[in-house]
């Protein structure tokens, strides 16, 4: 069981290590003018997300104590966002922007610092598996769903390309073109006098 809630662990660990700090990157500024027509830009630089803490007493909270109160496991998430006046650095601003929720035994899970002999101790059990969320007392699952490969063309075949209108055929290529970031689906839909139309969703 613990091989295929792994998956799921290492896809949330790869978004808190790598996934965030990307979309950092590619985030564009926001800009605006002042009323006295100074040019302003919002930048954001830095997110932090920390480990989930009891609000109440600022002590680590274990999902046990989730499941039993209602409440979602959660973690505090802060940005700092840089504000530059016509080009030149003014301040920092530390944001705060509410919480995550935090999968269990993720990086970021205050269980996955302990040895597994320790979890009783957190009224865990010593064979938990992880891989899901707690959101308000309950156990979430998200499916993982599974992508058609990076940057490479698929012929396929399906009656809903050829409902599309006069002269369709049923026949497309699908491209998933990727960056860092992000993607988008592209569709080469085939046309009967041989055309194609590009299509992108």
């Amino acid at each position: 069981m613990e091989k295929l809630s792994r998956i799921h662990v290492k896809s949330f660990d790869f978004m808190l290590r790598d996934g965030l700090k990307r979309m950092i990157k590619y985030l564009p500024p926001s800009e605006f003018s002042s009323p006295n027509g100074d040019v302003c830009e919002l930048r954001v630089e830095f997110l932090e997300l920390s480990n989930p803490i009891a609000s109440d007493r600022n002590t680590p909270i274990y999902p046990h104590e989730c499941r039993r109160q209602g409440k979602s496991y959660c973690a505090p998430l802060r940005l700092n966002i840089r504000l530059s006046i016509n080009g030149t650095p003014a301040s920092v601003l530390d944001v705060p922007c509410g919480e995550i929720p935090i999968m269990v035994l993720s990086r970021s899970c205050n269980l996955s610092k302990l040895n597994r002999k320790d979890f009783p101790r957190h009224s865990e059990e010593e064979r938990e598996i992880g891989g899901y969320f707690i959101v308000n007392g309950k156990e979430r699952v998200l499916r993982l769903i599974i992508m058609a490969r990076r940057n490479f063309p698929l012929a396929v075949s399906r009656l809903s390309f050829k409902k599309r209108g006069h002269g369709y055929t049923e026949q497309a290529i699908v491209i998933r073109c990727v960056r860092e970031d992000e993607a988008v689906s592209v569709r080469c839909l085939i046309i009967f006098c041989g055309e194609i139309l590009l299509a992108f969703l």
